[in-house]
């Protein structure tokens, strides 16, 4: 009798692993701001921010006074493919300053394949550029 319930209990602990396991990734995110101080003048801002997301999840990441990303991944489903696809559809959203509207990173999702990197480049007005890398992983 007590040997069943182990059993059952590692059972349930070694499913619930593996679902976790697999489903979570790494997102690896860079965000390059640069604003135009004068006509030869840019001043430039990193961040750096890696985080495990599940698919569905939104997370946020904001730079030190500048723009806040909210972030979501999704695992990308192709029907002419059978079995997980090892591409990432990236949604996101930015809000340029803090207490500003959000707006849509791009009029699509972006679709990026595990292990490589995928640009997008904003421009909020004239004088400012801000870049996002993301690079999502699998985690082993």
């Amino acid at each position: 009798m007590v040997l069943m319930r182990v059993r059952t209990i590692l059972f349930i602990l070694v499913a619930c692993y593996s679902i976790s396991a697999f489903s979570a990734i790494q997102l690896n995110v860079s965000m390059v701001n640069k604003k135009g101080i004068d006509e030869k003048l840019v001043l430039v801002s990193e961040h750096h921010s890696s985080e495990i997301l599940i698919s569905g999840e939104w997370t946020k990441i904001e730079m030190k006074d500048g723009p806040t990303l909210f972030v979501k991944i999704d695992h990308y489903s192709d029907k002419t493919i059978y079995g997980p696809s090892d591409y990432v559809s990236v949604e996101g959203q930015i809000s340029p300053r803090k207490g500003t509207a959000r707006q849509k990173l791009s009029g699509q999702n972006i679709i990026v394949k595990l292990g490589e990197t995928k640009s997008v480049v904003i421009k909020p007005n004239q004088d400012q550029q801000l870049e996002i890398i993301f690079s999502p992983k699998m985690i082993p």
